[in-house]
C-alpha cells in the first residue's frame, strides 16, 4: 500500500454525486471516458460506503488480465491495508508480490476464508476484506451465499459493467441480482453504458432499477479540452488494388490479389500499406492494431515488415502479435516494447480481443482497425486506447481506418458499399461521444463536405503514399458520411417507417444500422425526447405502429404479456428456473426482477395489481407455506393427527410427507407465528423419532399397570396392535451396547430399576401375552 492518491476534480465530482445517490438507492452507475480514472473512483467509493473493520467488498472484472491489474491498483491506492482473496480459475492473477494471496473457485473455501478473515478483523483499522473475481465465477459466489452462508457484501464493484447488460450469458448478470449476491451497495463502472435492446436479458444499463442512477460528470470532449485525454484525428487511408499488386510484386509475393469474390488477401495487404502510410505521414512510433481473428493477426504481423520495406516505409519496424492465449509475461514484454520501441525504431502491436477493454496500455500514437467492428461498445473501447494522454506528445492521436478501393469501379458506388461501413460506424461512435466532431460534421453539411474555418480537420482522407489526395473519393466519402451522420429528420422518419413495415414494431435496437449504413437506432434514441420535438413531429412519431416514448414501460408490459401467455398455456405461473419464451425472452429472470422490486418497495401499485391478476406470486415462500398448511389441515381432518409418513402424498399429488419433514428440519428458521400455526394441529410433533419412542414408553407403562412388572415377552403385541415386545427388546440391546441416551434410560429406570438386568430377561418367558 502506498499513499492514497487525491481524486482529481472530475473524479471528486463523480464520487460526491454517487455518494448522494447511495444515501437513497442501493446501487449507482458511474460512466467516465476510458482512461480518466474509473477504477480509482470505484475503489474510493466502495471503501467509503463499506464500514471499516468487519465488512467485505467484492470486485468483479470481465477478464483475468484486468482482474490482476485491478488487484495491483487496489493494493497500490488503498486508503487502508487489504486482506485480498482471488476467486477465479487462474492462479497467475496472484503471482509475484501477490504470491501469498489465496486463489480458489470453491464456494465453500470462499465462505470459510471470509468468515476467518472477518473473525480476525477485530478493530476498525484491521485490513479490509476484499474478494477479486471474474464475472464468469460469479454464479459460484452465488452458490457460496446460497449453500455456505456467505454473508452479504458491504459493497460490490462491477468494473466494465456493460458486460452485465444486454444479451450476455446469465453468469455476467449474476451481480445485478441482490438475491443471488446480496450487498448493501452496488457500484457499476463503465465507459460505454449498454442500453436496452428488444428481447434482451432483464438487465440493461438504462434501467435505474437494475443499475441505479447514472453519474456521468465528464464528456469525452470535455476530457480532451481539460487535457485528461489526447485529441485525435481520423485518417481514412484509401489503398487501391494497384497499390496492393505493386506491394505484393515488390515483396516477392506470387499470390493473386483477387480469388473469385474474395478480397481478404488484398484487404490484409491494404491494412499493412495503410499502417505504413499513417506512420510515414504522422510520424507514428507506437501503433496498436485490432484484428478480428488470430490467424489474420499472426499473418499480418509475420508479413508486415516485408510489405513496409517494399513500400519504402519507415525503417526500424518492430512487429508483435498477442491474443488471449499469449502468456502473461510475453504480453507484458510486448507492451513494454510498445511503450518504448527504442531510438530509431517504431512498434506495431497487433492483438485479437485481449487489449481492447479495461487493460492499461501505454500511451499510443495511433490505433488501426484491421477488420470491421459492428459493436458501438467495441469501437468506443478500442478508440479509448488511443485517447490515453501522453504529456510528451503535442500531436493528436491518429485513428486509422484502411479501405480498399477498386479503381475499375465507380467511387461513389463503392462508398455506399459494405466495405466502407466500418468507417461510418467508427465516425458514428466518435460523434456520439465527441460534440466537436458532431458539430464539425453538421457545419460541413452546408459546404458539401469541405472543411474550413481555420480549424484542423478531424477526418482526413489519405492515399497509400500518405498524401491527402484522391479528391473524388474524399468528396464522395464526406458527402456520404454527412448524409448518414447528420441526416434530415424526414429521412430518418422514412427509415423508421421502412423498419416498422419490415419488422413489425418500432423498438429499434440502440446500435442498429440499416443496410445502407444509416444509424437508425441512434436516430430513434435521439427522438424519444419530446421536449426537443415540435408538436407536428410528435404526432408523426405517435402515428407509427409500436412507437413508445418510454422503453422501460413498454418493455415491462411486454414482459407481462409473455407472463399471461405462459399462464394461459400452462395453467399456472410457476416459471421453471432458466425458462425462456420461444422468442428467447428470459421470462424467469423477468419474474425474479419483479419479485426483487416488490421486496425493495419499487413496484407501483398498478404493476403489483397487474402481476397478481396474472397469478404471479410476489412472495413465493408465503405461497408455498399457505399451500402446505392447507394440505396439512385436510390430512388432520381425515386422519385425526398431524404426523403423515415421510412418503405420504396427498390425493392431488402434493408431497405432504416431504413438506412436513423439511419443515421439521427448518424449525429454527421459522417465524414464531409459523411455529404456533403448525403446533396448533392435533398430533403435530417436531421430533418424530422421539415422539415414537415416548409412545413405546407409554405402552410399556400400561403393560406394567396391567401386569405389575415390565417383563415383556419378545413377541408381545399390545391390544392396539403395537409390537411392544420388539420395542422393549430393542431398548435392552441399546443399553448393552452403551447407545441408550441418558434421558431415555432415566425414564425406563423410573418404571422399573431392574428392567435391563439379566435375571429380569430370564423371567420373561413366564409373562402373560396380553
Amino acid at each position: 500500500m502506498t499513499l492514497a492518491l487525491a481524486l482529481r476534480p472530475h473524479q471528486q465530482a463523480a464520487f460526491d454525486e454517487a455518494c448522494q445517490h447511495l444515501t437513497v438507492h442501493d446501487r449507482v452507475t458511474i460512466a467516465l471516458p476510458c482512461g480518466t480514472g474509473k477504477t480509482l473512483v470505484g475503489q474510493r467509493l466502495a471503501q467509503h460506503v463499506a464500514p471499516r473493520g468487519r465488512s467485505t467488498i467484492l470486485v468483479l472484472a470481465p477478464t483475468v488480465g484486468l482482474l490482476a491489474q485491478t488487484l495491483r491498483a487496489w493494493t497500490r491506492h488503498s486508503s487502508r491495508p487489504l486482506a485480498p482473496f482471488v476467486f477465479c480459475h487462474d492462479a497467475s492473477v496472484a503471482s509475484g508480490e501477490f504470491a501469498q494471496v489465496p486463489v480458489s473457485t470453491s464456494p465453500a473455501a470462499l465462505a470459510g476464508w471470509v468468515r476467518g478473515a472477518l473473525a480476525a478483523a477485530l478493530r476498525p483499522t484491521d485490513p479490509q476484506v476484499v474478494v477479486f473475481a471474474t464475472y464468469q465465477s460469479s454464479p459460484r459466489i452465488a452458490d457460496a451465499h446460497r449453500t455456505h452462508a456467505l454473508q452479504p457484501w458491504g459493497a460490490v464493484v462491477a468494473d466494465e459493467s456493460h458486460w452485465c447488460a444486454g444479451e450476455f450469458e446469465a453468469a455476467f448478470s449474476t451481480v445485478v441480482d441482490d438475491v443471488k449476491v446480496p450487498a448493501a451497495a452496488r457500484i457499476f463502472l463503465t465507459a460505454t453504458p449498454r442500453v436496452r435492446r428488444p428481447g434482451a436479458a432483464a438487465f440493461c444499463m438504462d434501467d435505474p432499477v437494475a443499475f441505479g442512477p447514472m453519474v456521468a460528470p465528464l464528456a469525452v470532449r470535455a476530457a480532451i479540452d481539460a487535457r485528461l485525454l489526447s485529441d485525435y484525428v481520423v485518417a481514412v487511408v484509401a489503398v487501391t488494388d494497384t497499390d496492393v499488386r505493386e506491394a505484393i510484386t515488390a515483396a516477392g509475393g506470387g499470390g493473386s490479389v483477387r480469388v473469385g469474390e474474395q478480397v481478404l488477401p488484398a484487404q490484409r495487404v491494404a491494412v499493412q500499406l495503410a499502417v505504413a502510410a499513417a506512420a510515414r505521414t504522422y510520424g507514428l512510433r507506437r501503433i496498436m492494431v485490432f484484428h478480428n481473428t488470430v490467424g489474420g493477426s499472426q499473418e499480418f504481423t509475420n508479413t508486415l515488415g516485408e510489405v513496409v520495406a517494399a513500400d519504402g516505409g519507415p525503417a526500424g519496424l518492430v512487429a508483435m502479435h498477442v491474443d488471449g492465449a499469449t502468456p502473461a509475461r510475453r504480453r507484458a514484454e510486448s507492451l513494454e516494447t510498445l511503450a518504448d520501441p527504442g531510438v530509431g525504431r517504431w512498434a506495431v502491436l497487433s492483438n485479437v480481443r485481449c487489449l481492447g477493454q479495461g487493460i492499461d496500455v501505454p500511451a499510443l500514437d495511433g490505433v488501426v482497425f484491421a477488420g470491421p467492428r459492428t459493436s458501438h461498445t467495441d469501437i468506443t473501447q478500442c478508440v479509448g486506447r488511443a485517447l490515453r494522454l501522453d504529456p510528451t506528445r503535442a500531436d493528436p492521436a491518429v485513428i486509422v481506418l484502411p479501405v480498399l478501393v477498386d479503381t475499375e469501379r465507380d467511387l461513389a458506388a463503392q462508398v455506399r458499399s459494405s466495405r466502407f461501413r466500418h468507417v461510418y460506424r467508427t465516425l458514428l461512435a466518435l460523434a456520439d461521444h465527441d460534440t466537436q466532431l458532431a458539430d464539425e460534421l453538421v457545419r460541413r453539411r452546408g459546404t458539401g463536405g469541405r472543411g474550413g474555418g481555420g480549424r484542423r480537420d478531424k477526418v482526413v482522407v489519405l492515399d497509400a503514399a500518405g498524401a491527402q489526395g484522391l479528391e473524388e473519393l474524399r468528396a464522395a466519402l464526406q458527402v456520404r458520411a454527412l448524409r448518414l451522420l447528420t441526416p434530415g429528420w424526414d429521412h430518418g422518419f422514412a427509415q423508421l417507417q421502412a423498419y416498422v413495415e419490415r419488422v413489425g414494431d418500432a423498438r429499434v435496437p440502440a446500435n442498429y444500422v440499416t443496410a445502407d449504413g444509416f444509424p437508425l437506432g441512434a436516430w430513434v434514441r435521439g427522438n424519444r425526447n419530446r421536449a426537443r420535438l415540435t408538436p407536428e413531429r410528435i404526432a408523426r412519431l405517435e402515428s407509427v405502429f409500436g412507437w413508445v416514448w418510454n422503453l422501460h414501460d413498454a418493455a415491462w408490459w411486454e414482459g407481462l404479456a409473455r407472463l399471461n401467455a405462459f399462464a394461459a398455456e400452462h395453467g399456472h405461473t410457476r416459471i421453471p428456473r432458466g425458462y425462456r419464451c420461444p422468442d428467447e425472452f428470459a421470462l424467469d429472470q423477468w419474474a425474479s426482477v419483479q419479485r426483487a422490486d416488490a421486496r425493495r418497495g419499487r413496484l407501483s401499485a398498478e404493476r403489483r395489481a397487474a402481476l397478481r391478476a396474472a397469478g404471479l406470486s410476489l412472495d413465493p415462500e408465503a405461497e408455498r407455506w399457505a399451500n402446505g398448511i392447507a394440505h396439512l389441515r385436510e390430512f388432520v381432518a381425515q386422519h385425526g393427527h398431524a404426523s403423515p409418513s415421510q412418503n405420504y402424498v396427498s390425493p392431488d399429488g402434493f408431497l405432504l410427507g416431504q413438506w412436513c419433514h423439511h419443515l421439521r428440519k427448518r424449525r429454527l428458521r421459522l417465524t414464531p407465528a409459523q411455529v404456533a400455526e403448525v403446533e396448533a394441529f392435533t398430533g403435530w410433533v417436531w421430533d418424530v423419532l422421539e415422539s415414537r419412542w415416548r409412545a413405546g414408553l407409554g405402552e410399556l407403562a400400561q403393560f406394567r399397570a396391567r401386569h405389575g412388572h415390565v417383563r415383556v415377552p419378545r413377541d408381545y403385541i399390545t391390544p392396539g396392535g403395537e409390537p411392544l415386545g420388539k420395542w422393549f427388546d430393542r431398548q435392552r440391546c441399546l443399553t448393552r451396547a452403551g447407545s441408550m441416551p441418558a434421558h431415555r434410560r432415566a425414564l425406563l429406570d423410573n418404571l422399573d430399576p431392574d428392567w435391563a438386568k439379566p435375571q429380569a430377561v430370564a423371567r420373561l418367558k413366564g409373562a402373560p401375552r396380553g
